[in-house]
């Protein structure tokens, strides 16, 4: 049976170490300490920390450690974690130390009863995009010869199942012409970037920065947009360049093209496992990133305590019931996926 007080003291304690992305080595620090005193075999990758019992795990739990900065909003120290009305503050409280929190309570209840087929990945920089998944997956998965048939990603989906996840492409469009006073003007690159984002937007991008020239009466040599597409399951984005290419007069650079839309398979044994554990759980689709994109090809799903819309607020919190709530929904869900 889970600890409700334990698992609340354990997240107190995780939010209380900062952990910004590229600065997580004293939580890392923390985890593989706290693993290894279950007994669990613990391998330090960098400031990836992976727990398991030995064999290949049939169930991984991945979660991230670290937190974006605090922005200049907050009204409260980041760091330092007060409850009130039943609300858990401090930086990354939701996201994620909440799942972390309860992904390692369920691994150590499972672990002191005997499960030895199931393993943990507490990672580094899932914000930033770096080391840590897409560093540690191919490290578990090809040299060690993992294949876990679930795998659940950590993030605050209210124990929602988020079956599905956008793609994140980003791309800089370029429109040239000819420097000039803009009282000499015979042509603008700014009218030629317009009718393409035009185009843009009846295809789903979604401009995010413009510039062209810096002085107000000057019509600029050139005109830049950066676009951000969400790209559902099932585009392509090598297809969507090269239509863009085609169709745009603007030159289509590619900035990021890393993170593809990601879909549990159709059918997927886990979802089905999932819903057996927590009746009320639903799949859905996701246009957050997370790390589910880096698990192609697996039975992958994003779950776990809080909600998506609390993630990077200023007074970021949780409520203490939905962190123990998603202890005990993770040790459910295993006990299905295990048997």
């Amino acid at each position: 049976m889970i600890d409700a007080d334990a698992v609340l003291s354990l997240h107190r304690e995780l939010i209380e170490i900062p952990s910004l992305s590229h600065e997580e080595g004293p939580i890392a620090d923390f985890v593989q300490a706290r693993l290894a005193r279950s007994g669990a075999k613990v391998i330090r990758l960098g400031d990836n920390v992976i727990a398991h019992g030995g064999k290949p795990p049939r169930l991984l739990l991945n979660s991230h450690l670290d937190t974006v900065p605090p922005t200049s909003a907050w009204t409260r120290p980041p760091h330092q974690v007060t409850t009130e009305d039943g609300k858990v503050y401090g930086l990354g409280s939701n996201d994620t130390k909440g799942s972390v929190a309860a992904m390692i309570s369920a691994f150590e209840h499972l672990f002191a009863a005997g499960h030895q087929e199931v393993a943990i990945m507490l990672v580094p920089e899932e914000e930033t995009g770096g080391k840590g998944t897409e560093l540690a997956w191919p490290h578990v998965r090809d040299e060690l010869g993992w294949w876990p048939e679930a795998i659940l990603v950590g993030e605050p989906t209210e124990m929602q199942i988020g079956a599905s996840q956008s793609g994140m492409l980003v791309l800089e469009l370029v429109a040239k012409g000819v420097a000039s006073h803009a009282a000499n003007a015979t042509s603008n690159p700014i009218f030629d970037l317009a009718a393409d984002l035009l185009r843009v937007k009846e295809l789903g991008g979604q401009p995010t920065v413009l510039t062209g020239a810096t002085a107000r009466n000057q019509v600029p040599a050139e005109a830049k947009a950066v676009i951000d597409f969400r790209t559902r399951p099932g585009t392509s984005h090598d297809a969507l360049i090269e239509r863009l290419e085609t169709e745009l007069t603007s030159e289509v650079g590619v900035r990021s093209r890393r993170l593809g839309p990601f879909a549990c398979p159709d059918g997927s044994p886990l979802i089905d496992a999932i819903q057996r554990a927590l009746p009320g759980a639903k799949p859905f689709h996701s246009n957050t990133m997370s790390d589910l994109v880096f698990f192609q090809g697996c039975h992958a799903v994003k779950i776990g305590p809080g909600l998506s819309a609390r993630s990077h607020t200023s007074d970021e919190f949780i409520f203490a019931d939905e962190v123990v709530a998603g202890a005990v929904g993770y040790l459910a869900i295993a006990k299905e996926v295990l048997g």
